[in-house]
C-alpha cells in the first residue's frame, strides 16, 4: 500500500457531520463510516462479494446506499482501516489522496453503455470529469458535499438528483450538446459541445469558488439564491439560455424487470436503503443463477442489473422478491424514508428503521413518492426536502411535522410510536377523497 494511503491520513474518529470517505471516515454511533466511491457506480459479482466480506470482517456488516450512489460501510474500527484500504486499493476503489477523494463526487447514468436511447456515452463523460476533479488541484477547494451528475439523455432521467452542477445531453437544433445546469436555476443552461463539457464544468466550479466566500455559500443553490445564476455563468465565461428539462425518472418505474430491445435490466432496492453483507451475498447468488454479473448503483438507493435476458430478468425479480428485496413499484416501503437512527447514529434518539417498518401499513395504496419521513433528529439526513408527514426523533419520542422538512415546525410533539401512528392515520383520513 502506498504511503499516501497510510492510516496517518485518517481524520480523528471524533469528527462528525461531514461527508466521509475511505481515507477520511466519519465517526457515528456504531463506529466509523467508510464511504466507498465506485467509479461510475459499476461493479461485478466478484466485487460485490468482496465488499460484503470486507464489511463482515472489518465492520458490523451493515451498508447504506447513499443518495450519491456510494456504498457506506458501517461499524468500522480504526484498527481495521489499513486492511480496508488495502482491499479497496486492490479493487480499484481507493482514491489517490484525501484531497481528491473529497471532491470526486460524480454520479454517472446507471444504464451507461446499455441504454440504446442514450445520446452520448455518459459513463465516459463521467470518467473524464472524475479525472479532472482528481488532477486539478484548484478544484480540491470545493466543499465535500459539492457534486455533479451526468445525464446521457437516455431512458433514465437524472433530473431529480440533488447536485450542484448537472451535465445533461440534449438535442438542440438537430445537434447533440451538453447542457450545464446549476442547482437553484433548473430552467436555464449553458450549452456546449461534448468535448468542451468538462472544461465548462470546471469553469463553473471555479466560478463558484471565486464567489462563494463573498456570499457565504457552501452549495451552488445558495449562491444562485444570493447572486443569481447569470452571475455564476458570467463568471465562468458562459452564456445561458432556456432549455426545457425533461421529467425525472421515478424510482417506481425502474424496479422489477424491464425489456430493452433483446435484453433487459432489473431494478431492486432494500428497505430504507439499508443493505447487509448477507443481502449483498444473496443478491450476487440470485443474479449468478440467472446469468447476471453486472451491477449499477443509483442515486435512488436502488441497484440495477443490466444486460439480462428478458425471461431470466423475470425469474430474477421473483427470486429477489422472495429474499425481501423491493422489486415492485407499488411496494408501500417505497413511500417511507428513514435514516439509520439509533443506535447507529449518535445524533438520533429513536430506532428509525423499526419505527418505519411498523408504520408501512399506513402507506398501502398511497400515491407514488415518499409520503412519510422518519428522521432520528432534526437534521433530516435521509430526506432534506419536505414530506407530507415527517416524524422527528426527540428525547426518545417523536414530533410530527406536516408538509415540511425535519427541521420544520411540528404540529404535535412527544408522541410515542402508537400515538404517532394514530395521529398520522387521523390526518390521512381527513384529506382522503370521499
Amino acid at each position: 500500500m502506498s504511503a499516501r494511503h497510510s492510516a496517518a491520513q485518517v481524520a480523528p474518529p471524533t469528527i462528525r457531520g461531514w461527508c466521509p470517505g475511505a481515507l477520511q471516515p466519519m465517526a457515528s454511533g456504531d463506529g466509523l463510516i467508510v464511504r466507498i466511491r465506485i467509479p461510475g457506480g459499476r461493479l461485478d459479482g466478484a466485487a460485490l462479494r468482496a465488499l460484503a466480506d470486507l464489511g463482515r470482517r472489518c465492520g458490523n456488516g451493515a451498508f447504506d446506499l447513499s443518495q450519491r450512489a456510494n456504498l457506506q460501510m458501517r461499524g468500522v474500527s480504526e484498527r481495521n482501516l489499513p486492511e480496508i484500504h488495502r482491499a479497496l486499493a486492490d479493487l480499484g476503489y481507493l482514491a489517490r489522496d484525501i484531497a481528491s477523494e473529497h471532491v470526486q463526487n460524480v454520479i454517472a447514468p446507471p444504464l451507461a453503455g446499455f441504454d440504446p436511447a442514450a445520446l452520448i456515452d455518459g459513463g465516459a463523460l463521467a470518467g473524464r470529469l472524475e479525472a479532472r476533479l482528481r488532477d486539478d488541484s484548484r478544484l480540491h477547494a470545493l466543499p465535500g458535499k459539492f457534486g455533479f451528475v451526468v445525464d446521457d439523455g437516455g431512458m433514465m432521467s437524472m433530473a431529480d438528483v440533488d447536485v450542484d452542477i448537472a451535465l445533461e445531453a440534449a438535442r438542440i437544433d438537430g445537434d447533440v450538446v451538453i447542457a450545464l445546469r446549476l442547482a437553484g436555476a433548473p430552467d436555464f443552461a449553458a450549452c456546449v459541445a461534448q468535448d468542451a463539457a468538462v472544461d465548462a464544468a470546471t469553469r463553473l466550479a471555479l466560478a463558484f469558488l471565486d464567489l462563494c466566500e463573498t456570499y457565504r455559500a457552501r452549495r451552488m443553490r445558495r449562491l444562485v439564491a444570493a447572486r443569481g445564476a447569470d452571475a455564476v455563468f458570467a463568471a465562468a465565461g458562459l452564456s445561458r439560455r432556456m432549455v426545457a428539462r425533461r421529467p425525472a425518472a421515478p424510482l417506481t418505474a425502474m424496479l422489477g424487470a424491464h425489456a430493452v430491445g433483446a435484453r433487459a435490466f432489473l431494478g431492486c432496492a432494500a428497505p430504507f436503503g439499508r443493505w447487509s453483507a448477507g443481502t449483498l451475498d444473496r443478491l450476487a447468488d440470485c443474479a449468478r443463477a440467472q446469468g447476471a454479473d453486472a451491477f449499477r448503483f443509483t442515486p435512488w438507493r436502488a441497484l440495477l442489473l443490466p444486460g439480462v435476458a428478458p425471461d431470466r430478468a423475470t425469474a430474477l425479480a421473483a427470486a429477489l422478491g422472495r429474499e425481501n428485496f423491493i422489486v415492485d413499484g407499488a411496494d408501500p416501503r417505497l413511500a417511507v424514508a428513514a435514516c439509520p437512527g439509533a443506535p447507529a447514529c449518535g445524533s438520533a434518539s429513536v430506532r428509525t428503521h423499526e419505527s418505519a417498518q411498523a408504520l408501512v401499513p399506513l402507506l398501502a395504496g398511497a400515491p407514488p413518492g415518499v409520503r412519510l419521513h422518519v428522521s432520528g433528529c432534526a437534521k433530516g439526513c435521509a430526506r432534506p426536502r419536505s414530506a407530507p408527514f415527517t416524524l422527528v426523533g426527540r428525547a426518545g419520542l417523536f414530533d410530527l411535522v406536516v408538509d415540511g422538512p425535519a427541521d420544520g415546525a411540528p404540529v404535535a410533539v412527544a408522541l410515542d410510536l402508537a400515538a404517532a401512528h394514530c395521529e398520522i392515520a387521523r390526518r390521512m383520513a381527513e384529506v382522503a377523497p370521499t
